[in-house]
């Protein structure tokens, strides 16, 4: 059986095959592979090259501290959250098991943002920011935007204000419960939200490392209200936190796209769109007040 006292190696790239190889059996040869190289390139301030070409002896500290995050990984912990990081489009983002990963698709959700304003001044807010992956990189790479973000946690939120400020991104970031009856905390050009959407039924279907270290707060809704985030966002945009004319996206949950839209209907929204990502599932949605 594998364990940590096969980690022997002080030649950095000797001690990363030992790694991937504890690795594999629990994610396959390509993604331990990412894993390692990643905890090393980011652990130690090494690139790729280095890694491979080899050469860099690991001090005793180097050492104890490789071993300590390579018993994280095998406990199962996401290697982002051992590293303390993850790169998300152009920026890397500092998080921590009060926020989501960044994932590619909501990269996507960004995307879909920056074109619709184009050039163009606009106020936007970002709700459940989480990270503040959305905010932020849309603050960053258009400083026309006059971007707000919030979220329900103040963990969450003190996660985010350290990633605008290593971005060099102005953003209002503030606490907002939208299921609560707190008032609207203004009017925008644009909302954009990655709400929670999955069903607590789906537990049974996701990875170990998901469900035992990222954050439930971000991630569920009951069985038997699939949609209840983007009810309340909507309807708070309807009763004045979304112009009119203004834009409404969403990043969705594949089995709930058309169903996501008939709510955006039904609660007066016009020119409703769905897209579909890189993998060509249905997981986002755009609707003009």
């Amino acid at each position: 059986m594998s364990s940590i006292s096969e980690l022997d190696s002080r030649d950095v790239r000797a001690f990363g095959r030992q790694l991937q190889r504890l690795l594999e059996p629990a994610y396959g040869p390509d993604e331990a592979r990412w894993m390692s190289n990643i905890f090393l390139e980011d652990t130690l301030g090494l690139t790729t090259t280095q890694i491979v070409v080899g050469g860099h002896v690991l001090t005793d500290s180097q050492f104890e501290t490789l071993v300590g995050g390579a018993r994280r990984l095998l406990d199962g912990e996401p290697v982002q959250y051992v590293v303390g990081s993850a790169m998300f489009g152009r920026h890397r983002f500092a998080v921590n098991g009060s926020v989501l990963i960044p994932r590619p698709e909501t990269l996507e959700l960004v995307g879909k943002v920056t074109s619709y304003v184009g050039g163009k001044p606009a106020s936007v807010l970002d709700v459940g920011t989480g990270s503040g992956c959305i905010a932020v990189s849309l603050k960053a790479d258009n400083d026309l935007l006059t971007v707000d973000a919030c979220d329900v946690s103040a963990k969450a939120v003190d996660v985010a204000r350290q990633n605008a400020v290593a971005c060099g991104a102005d953003v209002r970031f503030f606490l907002l419960d939208v299921l609560s009856d707190a008032p609207n905390p203004g009017e925008y050009d644009v909302v954009v939200s990655n709400p929670p959407y999955i069903c607590l039924r789906e537990k049974a279907g996701m990875s170990a490392n998901v469900l035992d270290y990222e954050p439930h707060l971000a991630l569920f809704v009951p069985d038997d209200d699939p949609l209840l985030f983007y009810r309340a966002i909507a309807r708070r945009c309807r009763d004045g936190m979304l112009r009119k004319g203004g834009v409404l996206f969403y990043e969705i949950n594949e089995a709930y796209g058309r169903e996501t839209s008939d709510l955006l209907v039904s609660l007066g929204f016009a020119d409703v769109e769905l897209y579909a990502d890189f993998y060509g599932r249905n997981r986002m949605v755009k609707a003009v007040m």
